[in-house]
């Protein structure tokens, strides 16, 4: 299972990261925009060895999770045409989201908005997911458009069902409205 972990700058992500993996990546710092980290972890289940020792298995492998602790996104990052093309494939490779949200206060680590309020930065990262959304179906259309043009009349239909799809689908991006809000 792949994991990716999003938040807004300085909420946390990184030291979750470390928590979940063990893992001593660099934390503190605004890293809108650089390389992500990645840490894989093993599951730990007894009962894997109990069916080893019943099946007599010569190789025993627990399951993975793999966190990738991806860059800040912001709505100052973003202003330059959304998400960055390493933040959209990581996303789109993940299995799910693991979104962090500050709640803590500490003088050494100012919130970049001056405050700390929980629901307007989930609403904010809302955004910044809907923005990633909409890249990836715009980036869709403009595929799409002229392959169906070009189609055989029996797969033109398929492909023109798709693409108003997606139509739909933008409109309600560029809504706000997230995916997982759309009937």
């Amino acid at each position: 299972m792949d994991l990716g972990i999003v938040g807004l700058p300085l909420c946390g992500k990184t030291t979750v990261f470390n928590a979940l993996t063990h893992g001593h990546a660099e934390t503190g710092g605004y890293r809108a925009g650089v390389e992500t980290n990645i840490g894989v972890v093993k599951v730990p289940d007894e009962r894997l060895s109990k069916l080893a020792a019943q099946f007599q298995s010569k190789k025993v492998t627990p399951a993975e999770v793999r966190y990738t602790d991806l860059p800040a996104m912001s709505a100052t990052s973003s202003r330059g045409g959304g998400p960055s093309s390493q933040v959209l494939s990581a996303l789109s490779a993940s299995d799910g989201l693991l979104h962090v949200v500050r709640t803590f206060q500490r003088g050494d680590v100012p919130h970049p908005q001056g405050s700390i309020d929980p629901h307007r930065d989930i609403a904010a990262m809302d955004v910044e997911l809907v923005l990633a959304d909409l890249a990836v179906v715009e980036k869709r259309l403009e595929r799409l458009a002229p392959v169906v043009r070009a189609a055989k009349p029996v797969e033109r239909d398929a492909g023109e069902r798709e693409m108003d799809l997606l139509r739909r689908v933008k409109a309600s991006l560029e809504s706000e409205t997230p995916l997982r809000a759309q009937d």
